[in-house]
């Protein structure tokens, strides 16, 4: 698409998450959320934001927001926690 950086490294994503507890009262009723945001990723570090759409009235009413921070620690420290747990050197 031609985006400069840092928007070139954003990957948009749509989650499906749904469940269907079989106990608890709320035994056979499926439950979940659609949640669209996006994913920036570098080498070392990955961001993500995403809107939480609740898909039903067990699920809820409200609209919610997620976050998430990855760390690549064998990209941070690799002599270290990058190394191969069996057979390196």
């Amino acid at each position: 698409m031609g985006l400069r950086p840092p928007l070139d490294r954003l990957i948009p994503l749509v989650e499906f998450s749904f469940g269907t507890p079989l106990n608890r009262g709320q035994s056979g009723e499926t439950t979940g959320t659609i949640n669209p945001g996006v994913i920036w990723s570098s080498k070392y570090v990955q961001f993500g934001v995403e809107a939480v759409f609740p898909i039903n009235e067990r699920t809820g009413k409200s609209v919610g927001v997620i976050g998430q921070l990855h760390f690549y620690l064998d990209d941070l420290f690799p002599r270290s926690l990058g190394r191969p747990l069996f057979g390196w050197k």
